[in-house]
């Protein structure tokens, strides 16, 4: 999904110029290219993705955006599993705020500061289903 308020004066860095996405594609790393593209085709700002099943160690860059993560950790697995992402471009003022110590739920957060604008948060979150099943 992508979300374009205005698509005139890109240069101005206000609410109303602002294009974010997200995406839930599952292992972020076999769509890289495809994910690439769509931020460059809708020249989004701000790109969210669940499911990511990066390992630690592997970072998926994208040339002039800055990446927020949290993995998903597996004990005595060695398949990796969920995790979310926050790319946000680094023409942007922007920060990682501590992600919320949660153990059914990863949750990158990152604040957003815009000219005459209150900060804005952004948090690609993901709740892992099997943790609500009745065993």
């Amino acid at each position: 999904m992508c979300l374009k308020f205005n698509s005139h004066n890109r240069n101005n860095r206000n609410l109303q110029y602002l294009r974010f996405g997200f995406w839930n594609a599952s292992v972020i790393s076999s769509k890289f290219e495809e994910i690439k593209e769509f931020i460059s085709d809708h020249e989004l700002d701000i790109f969210l993705h669940q499911e990511t099943f990066l390992r630690p160690g592997l970072t998926p860059e994208i040339p002039n955006f800055t990446l927020y993560r949290t993995n998903r950790t597996n004990t005595g697995t060695y398949r990796t599993y969920g995790g979310t992402c926050i790319y946000a471009k680094n023409d942007l003022v922007h920060h990682q705020k501590p992600s919320l110590e949660l153990r059914t739920i990863e949750n990158p957060i990152m604040e957003l500061k815009l000219e005459n604008t209150p900060p804005i948060t952004f948090i690609s979150t993901y709740v892992k289903a099997t943790e609500f099943l009745i065993k």
